[in-house]
């Protein structure tokens, strides 16, 4: 296994002076005070993906799920999904919606990864009720320069704990099953949660071991397959939950791309809730 940091990105935040970016915004999905959203990482993209959506989610239910894209999922604190604009604006239009309450955020790490797609990982801090949520964004680009919001994810953040070998030592397995030959898809499928998720934008995506199961079958009795992973990024949310985020190498369709990855800790082994890839 490979890990890759960007240590350029780093630097630049250093030289930017941009290590801690932060915007008050009073916000509530039912408040109707008024709001001042300052852009915290101008320095690194043209967008202002992040701005909008938390001036969306300031102004109201409709004005917050239309900064989704049709296809969007959402994958919230308590590991329930919806997908689609429609079951997202029901969810936000049900009282659960109000755990995602926050009065400031902050963009920890963004990475333009296409044109059209953008990542970006920062925090959602409740000061209210002194609850800080980790969160995890999808960008893409459908026309013009308007970004809109394709995975959302969040849990609570209480953990600063160092799990990057932990880490590897999963993905490390990861690869090594993923280059069986023989019930590869159910090795597979095993290393992923009872009710994980695969999810692509441009495509249904796959819930449960069985699906999951299904949809790598293509590998079953392929000789000297790779999936080869490098990860940029990992966020600590807490001592049984991760978010990596990183790039993909494999030798079957011969593709590449990135990937989002919710890792979970289940007994004393690291499994998959959520894989996205792009």
């Amino acid at each position: 296994m490979k890990i890759t940091y960007l240590l350029v990105f780093v630097f630049f935040m250093v030289l930017t002076g941009c290590q801690n970016l932060s915007t008050n915004i009073n916000s509530s999905l039912n408040s109707s005070s008024s709001v001042s959203v300052l852009n915290p990482y101008k320095a690194f993209t043209d967008t202002n993906a992040l701005d909008n959506f938390v001036m969306a989610y300031k102004a109201g239910k409709k004005e917050f799920t239309d900064r989704f894209n049709p296809n969007a999922l959402l994958f919230t604190h308590n590991m329930e999904y919806y997908n689609g604009i429609s079951n997202i604006s029901q969810f936000f239009t049900n009282s659960t919606g109000s755990s995602l309450e926050f009065q400031e955020y902050k963009s920890v790490y963004f990475y333009r990864r296409t044109p059209q797609i953008s990542y970006e990982l920062g925090l959602f801090i409740d000061t209210n009720n002194l609850v800080t949520n980790a969160f995890s964004i999808i960008w893409r680009n459908t026309s013009g320069d308007d970004y809109k919001c394709t995975l959302l994810m969040w849990h609570k953040k209480d953990s600063d704990v160092f799990l990057t070998n932990e880490i590897e030592q999963a993905i490390n397995k990861w690869e090594s099953t993923v280059s069986l030959m023989v019930n590869a898809s159910s090795n597979i499928a095993g290393l992923y949660c009872t009710n994980g998720i695969i999810f692509f934008d441009s495509e249904p995506f796959h819930v449960g071991r069985s699906n999951i199961q299904a949809f790598w079958s293509f590998v079953n009795n392929y000789r000297n397959y790779q999936d080869d992973h490098y990860t940029y990024f990992i966020e600590t949310i807490n001592s049984n939950m991760v978010f990596e985020d990183g790039y993909y190498s494999e030798n079957y369709y011969g593709t590449t791309g990135f990937y989002t990855v919710l890792w979970i800790k289940s007994g004393n082994d690291w499994q998959i809730m959520l894989d996205s890839s792009w």
